[in-house]
């Protein structure tokens, strides 16, 4: 005997396979994006490191205190990525091979990245897991509207 479930999930097989589920994670993260690079934005300026602790220290004292002086939420001496501004002013999402990177289109990128991680340009694992299940529920959601909107 077959229970009402059944034919739910048979529609939602059927539309999981003609609505293309990457297509509709893309969408969400695109619709995120915003709120994904302001994690990062708000991290640096905390002078936070993504797996803990904080990103760097600064070597020079005099420049430790420059930096101080325009952004004191990072602490002393700590690195907080955020100077002229340009940096995260250029962050972006960029998917590569499906997956989803966060660069910037400043100059410096590369050498930041290098000198600090890449890894700094990305969320902690909190932050991706509240974001990925934000998205992951939106993408079911949607994919459970598009199979009674039929």
């Amino acid at each position: 005997m077959e229970s009402p479930f059944d034919s739910l999930f048979g529609l939602l097989k059927q539309e999981t396979t003609s609505y293309n589920v990457k297509d509709i994670f893309r969408q969400e993260v695109k619709e995120y994006e915003s709120q994904i690079l302001d994690y990062v934005i708000e991290r640096w300026q905390r002078g936070q490191g993504v797996n803990g602790g904080v990103i760097g220290e600064y070597r020079n004292e005099d420049y430790a205190i420059f930096k101080n002086q325009k952004n004191p939420l990072a602490g002393f001496g700590n690195v907080d990525l955020i100077d002229t501004g340009e940096l995260k002013d250029g962050l972006f999402i960029q998917e590569l091979w499906s997956v989803f990177i966060i660069k910037s289109s400043d100059p410096k990128y590369k050498m930041i990245a290098d000198k600090y991680g890449i890894e700094e340009f990305g969320l902690t694992e909190q932050q991706m897991k509240e974001i990925l299940a934000e998205i992951k529920n939106n993408t079911f959601e949607t994919i459970i509207n598009n199979t009674y909107g039929k």
